[in-house]
């Protein structure tokens, strides 16, 4: 008897894929962020942003023909490589965000130690200077970004720069006149494959769903899509039967569950205007100094690219980048000891009953980043060229 079996299929929920693709100026990070809004359905939202903060310019707007206001958390990118981009959707699954925008997705291909970089990179130190071999190596590394977004708990919502072409057409008045317009997406042939939606802008903020597994969107035609558009998705991903496991995920293991912890993203931050100070502040206590101190000597054997205090730093803002730079070194320590364990080893967990009390969630903190100090000195660790 064969070990394959065909069940019938039903339509269970599902978390939306989506990818707006255009030339700059189409008004794609502002959609993104109304798709976001959207499919969170108050939630949080983390947006992993590589353009240079624009998400930000939108935080605090009002949405229109609502009362609502964008509210989003962020955090910036400065290198590309795809590895980046999976450490920040884990960052953002762990600290329990519901909806992830990506903006842009077209980084992690053409951006400042994307993939092509990186083949240029590995052709250029190799013997042969080919860069078709050079793929060997990059391919799987972007293939786990790929990964990365199919199996997240989380909505994700992606935009990626379209290749600008300008074509001449005849005006109103009948003069010839250039327009520019997008032609495909600017990453990996077959991307826009991986998506349940894609929608192609243009300069006039208008949508064209080009693709869509939802056949009530499919097709759809709509100039400055809002929340209204959204919907039909969302009403559509709710249907369904509820599913156990997320989809793509494999199976949880029959071994007795270690007790949840909830790691908070690093430098997911709140884009809000800067505070203007009354010139007077605190400075920061002994006890703070020394918590600091000791954070900064575990980041630096985590290697964690870390900057020390700035001088006169007030204790409010020593108080915010050490809880920081505590989020960042939790994160760093959980992913060298996954590496090594496949998981957290129950000896973190000996004793503890439940890691969300903040003595209890101490006590973890000291255990995980003591050993992932103790494999990296070990040399059990490798850190992916990034």
């Amino acid at each position: 008897m064969t070990q394959f079996q065909f069940t019938k299929a039903t339509k269970k929920r599902a978390k939306a894929r989506v990818a707006l693709d255009g030339p700059s100026g189409a008004g794609k990070t502002y959609t993104a962020l109304i798709v976001a809004i959207a499919l969170a359905n108050g939630g949080k939202i983390a947006v992993i942003d590589t353009e240079r903060e624009s998400a930000s310019l939108y935080a605090g707007e009002l949405i229109p023909g609502t009362t609502q206001r964008m509210e989003f958390d962020a955090l910036a990118l400065h290198n590309f490589n795809p590895a980046n981009y999976v450490q920040a959707i884990e960052a953002a699954e762990a600290g329990g965000y519901a909806v992830i925008v990506i903006d842009s997705l077209s980084h992690a291909w053409e951006g400042e130690g994307g993939a092509l970089e990186m083949v240029d990179n590995i052709a250029a130190k190799s013997q042969s200077k080919n860069s078709y071999f050079a793929w060997r190596d990059v391919t799987p590394v972007h293939r786990k970004l790929v990964d990365a977004m199919l199996q997240s708990p989380c909505h994700i919502v992606a935009t990626m720069r379209s290749k600008t072409e300008y074509i001449i057409e005849t005006s109103s008045n009948g003069k010839q006149v250039p327009r520019k317009i997008g032609m495909a997406p600017i990453q990996r042939a077959g991307m826009e494959y991986e998506f349940t939606v894609l929608g192609d802008m243009n300069l006039d903020h208008q949508i064209v769903i080009s693709k869509s597994r939802c056949s009530a969107l499919a097709d759809k035609v709509e100039m400055k899509p809002g929340l209204k558009f959204w919907s039909t998705l969302t009403d559509w991903l709710n249907s369904g039967d509820a599913v156990t496991e997320p989809t793509g995920m494999p199976p949880e293991s029959h071994q007795p569950a270690a007790p949840k912890v909830e790691a908070p993203a690093p430098k997911l931050t709140t884009p809000e205007p800067p505070k203007k100070s009354n010139g007077k502040s605190e400075p920061p206590s002994d006890a703070l100094r020394a918590s600091w101190t000791r954070l900064y000597q575990s980041a630096d054997k985590l290697k964690l690219d870390t900057q020390p205090w700035p001088t006169n730093i007030s204790a409010e803002d020593a108080q915010h980048r050490t809880g920081e730079l505590l989020k960042l070194v939790i994160v760093r320590a959980e992913e060298a000891v996954k590496a090594v364990d496949g998981g957290i080893p129950e000896e973190v967990y000996k004793g503890l009953s439940d890691v969300t009390d903040p003595e209890q969630k101490k006590v973890y903190n000291q255990r995980v980043i003591a050993l992932a100090v103790e494999y990296f000195e070990a040399g059990k660790v490798v850190l992916e060229d990034a």
